[in-house]
């Protein structure tokens, strides 16, 4: 990072190049404005998490919960796996995390301007994000998806600037990285926290043949079909559902999705199950009967992703990332299968608590 926005910040070391989207490294060399780089970061993210869990506890005893309750509900979120293994690996994912959280808030709060900026950064840092413009394109809502897109784009072409001082040399070195760590290890290799999609076929590959791997052409061809795959579904489905739902199944996806997908990236489930988690709570006061069918399941698999799990190994593979694979596919399924209560059947004015939790989550 000390070679930010010089041709020296691309090298022939490693897997060649910067492997991640270029606004990662803008977002990150700000941190390297200050004396001490690691401090700051480290000092951010631990005031972003504390700061998370407060609002978020306020807003459960506003809600009615009780502090011992509200408590436990925090803790729930503060000692999940996903965010442990982020804090251990001083990952930038919680960066991710909040712009998207951000994103998602202002799109329930009726700032669809301010929810296309901030999901278009959220898409130039992490890049499957962008699948959650989806909200706003079976809206009709066009000139936010366009609004989206062109921030991706703006975002993305700055960042390849700051990165060398050239777009053309951090094009280049940003493929390079990508086919770089794609030949390295997306190849030959079974990552210890993957649960992506791909990760799962290619695992099973692996348990059927050991002596095979999974090439690239294989992976370019798991894209394109679960793009398409994507799309059917989207406009099948996943459309017609309520917005929990939409967030829900979009929000899975972005993290299920990519042929890479680390299980810190689970922390990008938080808001979602935080909605849920309020509007189950609004359903139990308002006396219209228990919380749906939808939410229970919902709620359990989530238990199931954010829980440690045991790294059961068969033939020298670890099942664990297996196990979150198929939690996050059966998440997706519920999502697209039983409509979950939601408090924003409500005007904003009328619930004041949930009003608040999208402004701060």
């Amino acid at each position: 990072m000390l070679l930010i926005h010089s041709p020296d910040f691309f090298t022939k070391s490693g897997i060649g190049g910067f492997s991640y989207p270029p606004a990662a490294a803008a977002v990150l060399s700000v941190f390297y404005l200050t004396p001490n780089p690691l401090a700051a970061f480290l000092a951010a993210m631990m005031l972003c998490i504390l700061g998370a869990g407060f609002l978020f506890r306020r807003i459960l005893l506003r809600s009615g919960l009780s502090a011992g309750a509200a408590i436990m509900a925090v803790l729930f979120f503060g000692f999940s796996y996903p965010l442990m293994l982020t804090v251990q690996q001083g990952n930038c994912e919680w960066i991710v995390c909040l712009i998207l959280a951000a994103g998602l808030a202002s799109f329930l709060g009726s700032r669809p301007a301010l929810a296309a900026i901030l999901l278009g950064l959220g898409a130039a840092i992490k890049l499957y994000p962008i699948i959650l413009l989806g909200l706003f394109l079976h809206r009709r809502q066009y000139r936010w998806v366009v609004t989206g897109l062109g921030m991706f784009v703006l975002f993305t072409v700055a960042s390849l600037w700051w990165e060398s001082g050239s777009i053309s040399l951090s094009w280049a070195g940003t493929i390079s990285g990508i086919s770089g760590l794609n030949s390295s290890y997306v190849r030959h290799s079974m990552f210890f926290w993957d649960h992506s999609l791909f990760e799962f076929f290619k695992g099973a590959v692996a348990f059927a043949h050991p002596a095979k791997y999974t090439s690239q052409k294989s992976e370019r061809v798991y894209i394109l079909a679960m793009a398409v795959i994507g799309t059917v579904l989207f406009f099948a489905r996943i459309r017609k559902m309520p917005t929990l739902n939409q967030i829900f199944a979009l929000v899975t996806a972005s993290i299920l999705l990519p042929p890479m997908s680390m299980d810190y990236t689970i922390i990008q489930l938080f808001l979602p199950c935080a909605l849920l988690i309020l509007s189950a709570i609004r359903s139990a006061q308002s006396g219209l009967g228990p919380s749906s069918k939808g939410t229970h399941a919902a709620l359990l698999t989530l238990g199931f992703l954010f829980a440690p799990l045991t790294e059961l190994t068969v033939y020298g593979h670890t099942l664990s990332n297996t196990l979150r694979t198929l939690g996050l596919v059966t998440l997706f399924v519920i999502s697209i299968r039983y409509p979950m209560e939601f408090a924003e059947q409500l005007e904003p004015s009328q619930s004041d608590a949930i009003t608040e939790a999208r402004l701060a989550a």
